[in-house]
């Protein structure tokens, strides 16, 4: 009976601030909140849009995904964060933090940004966090020029006259 009390009070509390407008929150949260899913883990949110690229069949999608994560929590110091934890520093921080300590190199950099900005929209649009909840709104990706090498006609040439039939997968 007095758990039962604590949790009573825990969701009048709750209610309370919903009321007062302190707190925004839809009908998905407050179902989640008292089924005891916590639907602002970051962790979980995340988890469940690489399940949907594994399921999709994206495979290489999925592989990257679970790698940023992991980087991520590496930087969170934590396997479990919400999206409270992460404050309007976090972009820049964590942008320096794959610079200096994991030397990723600008492309990569983006391309973890952009997934983190992702589960970000993805709560948003499941109602796990409100609209004005989102510190990557404001954040500039770097700007990256990429080289892009070509063969010369010359090197096609040899790659046309080379002896390929003794291996089948150059054939």
């Amino acid at each position: 009976n007095f758990h039962l009390n604590q949790l009573e009070l825990k969701f009048q509390n709750e209610l309370i601030e919903i009321e007062n407008g302190q707190m925004d929150i839809s009908m998905r949260a407050i179902k989640y909140k008292i089924n005891g899913k916590d639907q602002k883990n970051f962790t979980l949110a995340a988890k469940e849009i690489c399940n949907s690229y594994r399921v999709n069949g994206k495979v290489g999608t999925y592989d990257k995904s679970v790698s940023i994560i992991k980087k991520l929590t590496s930087y969170m110091h934590s396997e479990s964060f919400t999206f409270q934890d992460m404050d309007l520093r976090l972009p820049m921080n964590y942008q320096t933090y794959l610079l200096e300590n994991k030397h990723n190199k600008p492309s990569s950099i983006n391309r973890d940004m952009k997934f983190i900005k992702t589960v970000y929209f993805y709560a948003q649009r499941m109602e796990y966090i409100p609209l004005n909840v989102n510190p990557f709104i404001n954040y500039k990706f770097f700007k990256t020029e990429s080289e892009r090498g070509f063969l010369t006609p010359e090197e096609i040439t040899r790659m046309e006259e080379a002896d390929c039939s003794k291996i089948p997968y150059l054939q």
